[in-house]
């Protein structure tokens, strides 16, 4: 094989390939002016990391699955730092490998370049977390999809966007993917791309040592170090640890080593130190140390990921070395102080604060950062259009009042979801979901779950007062065992003239409430109601809410009774001083359809307004029909559709006429 080799890359003129900065800002071999940054090329697996901190691996009891693979793991590192990343890869043609793809697409990684493979299972690996110094792990890659990834023809069209591809050494670990490696870095360097190679050694994956020891690091071997020594000369870019420098540059001596990977290469180097920083080592230059910052360690795995992610966030963006050392060591200190490798990556939001923060330590475990890492998952779209059928104490007194057997209920509610199913393809609405009872719509949750509609299902006691969750014990485990994709709805009775002691157990549920959800990564929906017997006046909504936010309580959306124009603009004075991203749904209350042309007309003025939540308006009349024996299935669905499609119509034509 014929490789373009590099050992002194050119660079275009500031004429040729837009501006650059000089050596010492940080100059690249790459043009600079390419819209896409960066490709990663290689593995992505499913990481099952144990739910028992402390515990060995042999004896945990539950596991959460997150998207992993040190290639994938710098992908959405680097996506959520602002760059534009596609995927390299191949993943199984199964569930997995649809959780990993539908992980990159959600995390704005494209897929361009990420092929289905029927042949082969996606990879998987086993992951223990017992601080500070154990972190088994177990690697299941016989076989493994993404180690059948290989170039075709068109793939060059992309290399040719791309400022920069990352491979890794994984992909050099077999013989046959060790070319196909080879063969990607050569259609980069043709298409005059840049190759940055992260060493990313695990032993076990190159057949050395017991096939379960996933934990080791590092072993010497010459026949690894001459597979890496061959791509040396082609790449701009090296980054790795002490001991991975030390099998790239086959010494045991790190400075030694280091001579010896800059004898086969012009590229920059970089060395990953842990809590102490990283050096780098530009061409022709002495080494430049950056100093680390220092935190409570929980978990080490996916720390050299998200500090490559940083230093990619600089490198690419032309920035000085501390610069880019600075984001890489942040976001390598905030991966090591949480649960996870993806999910953990901070955002450029995030790593700027932490940045600014004198005491490292601290910062990583303030109730800022953990608000601002909150925000990283979600999509930009908060708009949530909801037929809220999961009233429960309504429908039983309905079907009591008419001498009708419960047992109706739960094909009443089947019927109405059927017209929510008709008004999706009528009008075909992304931001359509659904609020549904969990204790008499076991089939729709089924049927809806299914087919990847948005769902909530609330977590309380059904009338409860001070709430109560709807089964005894913590929320917690009553929330892990649904489904992930649902969001959580929840009611509290709250007033400025509750009494302390039920305020305080309302307080006191919402903390459990919302330490769940942020652990668990649930969207949560907070719905305030009046207690009875007390009414809300003017100004109470927007204290209420702001009070709650200023101590921390921050869910996706309040679910609020329709606010005035003034409490709105003091509602948004509120949320924008407690710094929360939050917006708000109106609830529909039972009024009449009519009246939400003016309810929506007021809240499409408002930026934090996202659009509705709203039941007996739209099924309410069929509902009594129904345990009066009035309507059939027919009537029922077509109402439900026709009413929640013109409330759909309703809020648009709001939005669009307002002045957000």
């Amino acid at each position: 094989m014929t490789l373009v080799e590099n050992r002194s890359p050119a660079v275009p003129s500031s004429s040729e390939a837009g501006p650059r900065a000089g050596r010492e800002s940080g100059s690249r071999p790459f043009d600079i002016t390419r819209a896409l940054d960066l490709i990663c090329v290689g593995r992505v697996a499913v990481d099952f990391y144990a739910e028992q901190i402390g515990s060995p691996l042999h004896e945990a009891q539950s596991f959460r699955m997150y998207f992993g693979g040190s290639p994938g793991n710098v992908a959405i590192g680097a996506s959520r730092l602002g760059l534009r990343v596609e995927m390299f890869s191949r993943v199984g043609a199964d569930d997995l490998g649809r959780f990993l793809r539908e992980t990159l697409v959600r995390e704005g990684v494209g897929t361009r370049l990420l092929a289905d493979d029927p042949d082969h299972l996606s990879g998987l690996v086993v992951l223990g977390v017992a601080p500070p110094d154990r972190f088994p792990l177990i690697f299941y890659r016989e076989n493994c999809a993404d180690m059948e990834t290989r170039a075709n023809p068109a793939d060059r069209v992309v290399l040719g966007e791309a400022k920069a591809v990352l491979v890794t050494g994984t992909g050099l670990s077999r013989a046959a993917t060790a070319e196909a490696t080879l063969d990607i870095v050569r259609e980069a360097r043709e298409a005059g791309t840049a190759v940055v190679f992260d060493v990313d050694y695990r032993p076990v994956l190159w057949g050395l040592g017991p096939k379960g020891d996933g934990e080791t690091r590092y072993r010497s071997s010459a026949g690894v170090t001459a597979t890496m020594t061959r791509l040396l000369p082609f790449v701009d870019l090296v980054v790795g640890t002490e001991e991975e420098l030390r099998i790239a540059g086959g010494d045991e001596d790190l400075d030694a080593a280091i001579a010896r990977v800059r004898g086969s290469s012009s590229a920059t180097i970089v060395c990953k130190r842990g809590v102490a920083g990283c050096s780098v080592f530009a061409p022709g230059e002495a080494e430049q140390r950056f100093p680390g910052r220092p935190v409570e360690v929980l978990n080490v795995l996916g720390a050299g990921d998200a500090f490559l992610a940083g230093f990619l966030r600089g490198w690419l963006r032309s920035e000085p070395f501390e610069t880019a050392a600075a984001w890489a060591n942040a976001n390598g200190a905030l991966v090591v102080s949480r649960h996870g490798c993806a999910p953990a990556m901070g955002t450029f939001e995030e790593v700027a604060w932490f940045l600014s923060q004198e005491d490292s330590r601290r910062a990583a475990r303030s109730s800022e950062l953990a608000r601002l890492h909150r925000r990283a998952g979600r999509s930009s779209n908060h708009e949530l259009l909801v037929l809220a059928f999961d009233h429960r104490v309504q429908f039983e007194q309905e079907a009591d009042a008419a001498g009708v057997d419960r047992g109706q209920i739960e094909k009443l509610k089947h019927w109405i979801y059927e017209g929510f199913e008709r008004a999706l393809a009528t009008a075909g609405m992304e931001s359509a979901a659904l609020l549904v009872d969990p204790i008499y719509c076991d089939a729709v949750l089924a049927e809806a779950t299914a087919r990847g509609m948005r769902i909530g299902v609330p977590i309380e006691a059904a009338g409860s007062m001070p709430t109560r969750w709807i089964e005894d014990g913590p929320v917690h485990p009553q929330l892990l065992i649904r489904p992930s994709r649902w969001f959580v709805k929840a009611l509290f009775h709250l007033h400025p003239g509750l009494p302390q002691a039920v305020r305080a157990v309302q307080l006191e549920r919402l903390r459990e409430l919302q330490s769940a959800c942020e652990t668990l990564e649930r969207d949560l929906m907070i719905e305030i109601v009046e207690p009875a017997g007390m009414a809300f006046a003017d100004g109470d909504l927007p204290a209420i809410v702001g009070e709650l936010a200023m101590t921390g309580i921050e869910p996706r959306w309040w679910k609020l009774p329709s606010l005035s124009a003034a409490d709105w603009r003091v509602l948004e004075r509120t949320l924008d001083a407690a710094g929360s991203d939050a917006r708000v749904v109106i609830l529909g209350g039972g009024q009449s359809l009519h009246s939400f042309d003016d309810v929506f007309r007021v809240a499409g003025a408002s930026p934090r307004a996202a659009g509705f939540a709203v039941g007996r308006s739209v099924f309410g009349d069929a509902m009594k029909a129904f345990f009066e024996g009035a309507v059939q299935r027919e009537a029922v669905i077509t109402q439900v559709s026709e009413r929640f499609t013109g409330l759909v119509s309703s809020w648009r034509n709001a939005v669009a006429g307002g002045s957000r």
